[in-house]
């Protein structure tokens, strides 16, 4: 595994593979970190390596014998954020920043109280623009990072998310796979009978969730994909005979 620039660690796959998986928020805990399988795809086949990500982060080792000039740890700030797919006005701010900082304060730009935890999470009052400063700090120094983050409608800022959840295979046998490439809230896979039955239902992860079907008969089935309780996607599949 590689932590690379942009703070999300990168592995590759042994036994000569296109894709790597990433861990988008490796601070995270559990489920939370967002492991994504095969998120990145590569030109060419990848086996038994590992790409090197050239890691910026690395200050002086304060203290230590090969210190010898007495170089100081001095904090850059840095920063990268997510939007919620659902409620565009709610932002995970995940901090970047390097050379040791010891202390984080947010500036939201909104009005608001700010914070002083690693990676916020903060949802603005409304559409607009708004200017989010973070300043991190150590002994030494501190140091100041501002971005204007831009929110036109809620409607204009939500993404196509049914571009990033799909079913397949399409006819299937005895297995379907649900992937998500979006991170969604309680994120649930129902299938249903022509007469509307409800058959099945599976939580589903970011990444690729396989459900056996084999038990089920041969014919045409519907699914729904909901959030929180809300359908973001459905469409239809047929089981093929074996």
């Amino acid at each position: 595994m590689q932590l690379a620039p942009d703070g999300k660690i990168y592995s590759s796959s042994p036994g000569g593979v296109r894709s790597m998986h990433i861990i988008h928020h490796p601070d995270e805990p559990g489920l939370t970190c967002q492991y994504e399988q095969h998120g990145l795809a590569l030109p060419t086949h990848n086996a038994l390596s590992m790409p090197t990500f050239p890691n910026y982060r690395l200050g002086p080792l304060d203290g230590s014998p090969c210190d010898t000039l007495g170089i100081d740890n001095l904090p850059v700030a840095w920063w990268r954020s997510d939007r919620d797919t659902l409620d565009p006005l709610s932002v995970v701010f995940h901090d970047l920043s390097y050379y040791e900082p010891e202390a984080w304060s947010w500036d939201f730009g909104d009005g608001t109280p700010g914070s002083s935890d690693r990676h916020p999470q903060h949802t603005f009052p409304a559409p607009g623009s708004y200017e989010v400063c973070l300043t991190v700090s150590n002994a030494n120094v501190e140091n100041t990072l501002c971005r204007i983050l831009h929110f036109t409608s809620i409607a204009a800022q939500n993404p196509d998310i049914t571009e990033r959840i799909g079913v397949s295979p399409n006819p299937f046998v005895d297995r379907l796979g649900i992937a998500l490439s979006i991170q969604l809230s309680n994120p649930v896979f129902r299938l249903y009978d022509q007469l509307g039955g409800l058959i099945l239902t599976e939580p589903l992860f970011f990444g690729i969730t396989e459900i056996e079907t084999g038990a089920l008969p041969a014919g045409m089935y519907f699914w729904e994909v909901t959030s929180a309780g809300r359908r973001v996607k459905s469409g239809k599949v047929v089981k093929g005979k074996r």
